[in-house]
């Protein structure tokens, strides 16, 4: 590359670059914002570089999220950086990035809703850690100063929009190539991984139990250079059932919640599956606010693994079945079955009749827990019975007084 030719335009830029910056007050804005003489400078800036060997080809920067094209990137951040240092260290920028390698990167899930004193490893890559040990990213920022509202999709004003989230869930990786040419590579060989970050925090609603929220997934590099040449962007889901207002974050018992999530990641998919929609009911029954609601959610959550297509009734079933796997002991099974018959009858006064009654609210926060109890107790034997076994499950059951 013509280092001394770009260090040489960049200086003759300079002066120009700086008026268009502060025309908006000194702020680091969008190229739009400076208006057609920033533009102008940028295009002058990109038709240099598309006459260096090293821009012939459209070479991109390939992220966990994708790849950004650099004749696209570069040049507004060469000019941010001529004027911010010289243009001397910009040009060495540029080098730094076009050597580039490999690099190391995350992938990024803050979770709202529950929290954690400090890191705690979950698998071999994964951590729980707390938001504010995160390295600098536009997404943090909107997350911890409170601008989530308004600026991403599919975040309605509910309890999370005034409580930002204080932990997130992290996958380290390694990008390699960090460069490469799509004509000669096609981006879709560096397809990005599947690392089930929304799984395990689903997976940590047993604790507590709890109601984690996924809020949006990003990916960031560790190096900020690298990180500058990105259009960075983040991913979510549309939350059907918003967390209602005074709920307080569940602290994770770090003990436990990796034992917890390295039997429920090494099921069987086809159990795995089950389980995952009855961790779905139990944590959307969590942000119900109507008794009836949160009793047809636990009454699915607990129909999903314990029911089968045999003839019967489903609450003496249920009930039966959920208790013998609640507890080992018969009084609390006792109790526990008399807990779900009820929240049967709490969802039959809705289903049937269009009506639950406030008093029943107590039994139902008492059924919350034994479904976290229930789905525990599967993840960690890592099986059901089938179809055909419920029977000799029932008549077997280990029990102690």
């Amino acid at each position: 590359m013509d280092r001394g030719g770009l260090v040489e335009l960049l200086r003759k830029l300079n002066k120009e670059a700086v008026l268009c910056i502060d025309m908006v007050h000194g702020q680091d804005r969008d190229s739009r914002d400076h208006g057609p003489n920033w533009m102008s400078l940028r295009e002058q800036v990109t038709q240099f570089l598309k006459g260096q060997p090293e821009f012939e080809q459209n070479v991109m920067v390939r992220s966990g999220q994708g790849a950004s094209s650099l004749i696209v990137t570069v040049p507004d951040r060469l000019l941010r950086r001529s004027v911010a240092e010289t243009p001397e260290a910009a040009v060495s920028w540029l080098e730094r990035i076009l050597a580039t390698r490999k690099a190391d990167g995350l992938y990024v899930l803050p979770i709202w809703g529950v929290q954690v004193m400090d890191a705690v490893r979950l698998t071999e890559r994964v951590e729980i850690v707390r938001l504010s040990c995160l390295p600098p990213s536009a997404q943090k920022q909107a997350l911890v100063s409170g601008h989530l509202q308004g600026t991403y999709p599919g975040f309605p004003i509910n309890a999370m929009s005034f409580e930002a989230p204080s932990v997130a869930l992290i996958a380290r990786t390694q990008i390699e190539p960090v460069l490469f040419d799509p004509s000669r590579e096609p981006l879709g060989e560096f397809s990005t991984e599947n690392i089930p970050l929304e799984d395990i925090c689903l997976c940590l609603t047993l604790i507590g139990p709890s109601m984690p929220i996924p809020m949006m997934r990003w990916f960031q590099f560790s190096d900020p250079d690298l990180q500058e040449v990105c259009l960075s962007g983040s991913s979510s889901s549309h939350l059907e059932i918003n967390p209602h207002f005074g709920h307080m974050p569940t602290m994770l018992d770090e003990l436990s919640v990796g034992t917890l999530v390295s039997k429920y990641l090494a099921l069987p998919e086809p159990l795995k599956k089950r389980i995952r929609i009855a961790l779905q009911r139990l944590n959307q029954s969590m942000r119900r606010t109507e008794t009836g609601d949160k009793a047809v959610d636990l009454c699915v959550a607990l129909e999903t693994l314990v029911g089968d297509r045999s003839p019967g009734e489903l609450r003496w079933k249920v009930s039966l079945r959920s208790a013998l796997l609640s507890s080992d002991k018969v009084v609390e099974r006792v109790g526990n079955r008399r807990i779900l018959q009820k929240l049967y009858d709490t969802r039959s006064a809705l289903v049937h009749g269009g009506t639950a009654k406030d008093a029943q609210q107590e039994g139902v926060e008492a059924a919350v827990k034994i479904c976290a109890r229930v789905i525990s107790s599967v993840v960690d034997s890592g099986h059901l019975p089938s179809d055909t076994d419920w029977n000799e499950f029932e008549l077997q059951a280990p029990q102690s007084v």
